[in-house]
């Protein structure tokens, strides 16, 4: 009874009064897009790589949403820098100085599928260490036979890195658009957070942020909504909080409703629009 009256009681009275005294909140999680392309083909990949376009973030661009980031909440636990494949950017170094420079408590890793960690220049591995940059490395069965061997790679260079495999993917799509939306966020945030931030915008979920490549691919008409622009006038990082727990129309195609979202084996895509369907599974 305690443990319930703390969560009901003392805990909305103390955010309450953080509020009052104007201060800023913390963020747990954020995710940033620095690419949309792969060099990895997944099926039925969820931030839809295989069928986006060629894009960059740019990296004077995040470093402004960044410094605004900064205005708005006190800190940001943890931040993750991905894509498509995050390594492919030319520019990812200055990516880690922005974050880095910005927040500087955070713990900050790069999700890579590793394919490229033998090719990084060595500036980019005295960024890491210089920035206490963290590797997170997924490995999917095509780098198997190289998991350990990019691993000593990245412990070799002074960098800290954690690698896991991963040999299925969840099928989160229901393209029939009929899950209840206010039940796929409640389930979906339960599982974590996903804040993903892009282009000055923070979105409540990757698919939010990246389903426009699917749209233009197959002529779906998925919305593109729930997401807050940072620099909207009057915002403070608790609105920014409080947005970013409101599910939208989006998640009336998202599977995370459903009592159990299938899984299928990886596969190479073969960019057929019923890859990302979680019907085809089942």
């Amino acid at each position: 009874m305690l443990g319930k009256r703390l969560t009901k009681v003392i805990l909305p009275k103390a955010v309450r009064t953080l509020k009052a005294l104007k201060v800023k909140p913390a963020f747990s999680y954020l995710e940033a897009h620095l690419v949309d392309q792969c060099n990895l083909n997944c099926k039925g990949c969820g931030h839809f790589a295989p069928v986006a376009d060629i894009w960059f973030a740019d990296p004077n661009g995040y470093a402004r949403d960044m410094r605004q980031l900064q205005k708005l909440v006190s800190t940001i636990h943890m931040i993750r820098l991905l894509g498509g494949e995050p390594l492919l950017h030319p520019k990812i170094e200055h990516f880690l100085f922005s974050t880095r420079s910005y927040f500087p408590k955070a713990e900050i890793r790069i999700i890579t599928n590793g394919i490229l960690l033998n090719t990084m220049p060595d500036s980019f591995w005295e960024a890491c260490k210089t920035y206490s940059i963290e590797i997170d490395f997924t490995v999917y069965p095509p780098l198997f036979q190289k998991e350990k061997f990019l691993v000593n790679l990245s412990i070799g260079k002074g960098v800290k890195i954690h690698n896991s495999r991963a040999s299925s993917f969840f099928a989160w799509s229901n393209l029939k658009g009929n899950t209840d939306p206010n039940l796929a966020f409640k389930k979906c945030r339960s599982r974590d957070e996903y804040n993903n931030l892009r282009e000055g915008k923070i979105y409540c979920c990757w698919v939010s942020s990246n389903v426009h490549s699917f749209n233009k691919r197959y002529g779906t008409h998925i919305p593109i909504t729930g997401f807050v622009d940072i620099y909207a006038s009057d915002l403070t990082g608790w609105i920014l909080k409080d947005m970013l727990e409101i599910g939208s129309s989006t998640c009336r195609y998202c599977a995370a409703g459903w009592d159990c979202p299938p899984s299928f084996p990886w596969s190479t895509s073969k960019m057929q629009m019923s890859e990302w369907d979680a019907s085809t599974y089942m």
